[in-house]
């Protein structure tokens, strides 16, 4: 478990993608994310909207906005509700797209939600949204991201009725000292988001043809061999976890060195830098730090090399403070956590 835990880290760092930015204005972050506004497609249809439930009907619209860009607006019903969806044309539900939904049996507007991501997203259960619901006066927004609460409680100081009708870049400047709105957005033509991509898919392409082997890795020259020994790998060849971190690392290192990482430089350990007194008890028959070790010494090996060969401290490229995310010392953050944090 930590062995994972500390592999992901390390992919973190050896990505070499930074941090963001201050929070932009509105305007600019649907503008950098490529979000389509669709605020006066809702204007248009205010009227379909408030129009008494027993005359609402399940209807499909094509509304074409000032700006001459296309919103397809649909009307869905259900015993207890009554969903308003404005989206972009296509299959999909992509980023900016609303859900309205109103009480059938009140008429009154129960939320709005507002669709963040687009992976595996469906109208009715979207994985990635905002949700405004009304308090009085004002609203209360959450935002969850990948099925977990992110955001909760961030009151909006205006009513819902105004909500659903404002453009969505007006909603960001109004909980901008509340949201960091630029964590929150995936945009591959960014040049550190459009690397991170490009990486995976190279990963993910490449990982089909590698198997998996216990104590496998390839070393410096690379050969398959068996970490524990250095000894070369007999029968079928492949990889464990350990060795899997060793590949990706040794995809950025070997352009930059003209060999792989060196396997004994990476089982080196630091038995004063890490764990307490008990483990220590069982330091030789247990290992029992070894994925730390091992996941430290890849980045600092890596990290050496780019930097002209000069020393990189132990702990010098760990990942501590993630926001709102508890890092345990020595552990890392929790497996449960590490979809959303990357």
């Amino acid at each position: 478990m930590k062995t994972f835990k500390f592999i992901i880290t390390c992919l973190i760092l050896v990505s070499g993608i930074q941090g963001l930015g201050a929070l932009d204005s509105g305007e600019s972050i649907i503008s950098r994310y490529d979000i389509i506004e669709n605020n006066r497609a809702r204007e248009e249809s205010s009227g379909w909207m408030t129009m008494p439930v027993s005359s609402v009907r399940p209807s499909v619209e094509y509304l074409k906005q000032e700006n001459g860009v296309r919103v397809d607006f649909e009307v869905k019903t259900t015993d207890t509700g009554i969903f308003y969806i404005f989206r972009s044309p296509g299959s999909r539900i992509l980023p900016g797209d609303y859900i309205i939904k109103r009480n059938r049996a009140t008429g009154r507007f129960e939320h709005v939600v507002i669709v963040l991501r687009s992976e595996t997203i469906t109208a009715s259960n979207p994985d990635s949204y905002i949700m405004i619901t009304p308090q009085g006066a004002n609203s209360v927004m959450a935002i969850t991201l990948l099925g977990r609460p992110y955001y909760e409680n961030v009151i909006l100081p205006v009513p819902l009725e105004l909500v659903i009708t404002i453009p969505f870049a007006q909603i960001i400047d109004i909980s901008g000292r509340q949201v960091e709105w630029n964590l929150l957005f995936f945009n591959s033509m960014r040049q550190g988001d459009k690397r991170l991509e490009e990486i995976t898919d190279t990963i993910r392409n490449r990982r089909a043809t590698i198997a998996e082997a216990a104590d496998g890795a390839l070393d410096a020259a690379g050969k398959w061999v068996l970490i524990g020994t250095g000894q070369p790998q007999t029968g079928k060849t492949g990889l464990n976890c350990s060795g899997f971190a060793k590949w990706i690392v040794d995809g950025f290192y070997r352009p930059l060195k003209g060999r792989g990482t060196d396997i004994q430089t990476l089982k080196e350990r630091f038995p004063d830098r890490r764990g307490n007194r008990w483990s220590r008890m069982y330091e030789d028959t247990k290992d029992t730090y070894f994925g730390l070790d091992w996941t430290r010494n890849l980045a600092r090996q890596l990290q050496s090399v780019r930097q002209g060969g000069l020393p990189v401290d132990y702990e010098a490229l760990d990942v501590r403070n993630v926001e709102k995310f508890r890092y345990s010392e020595d552990e890392g953050f929790s497996v449960k956590d590490l979809r959303l944090i990357l």
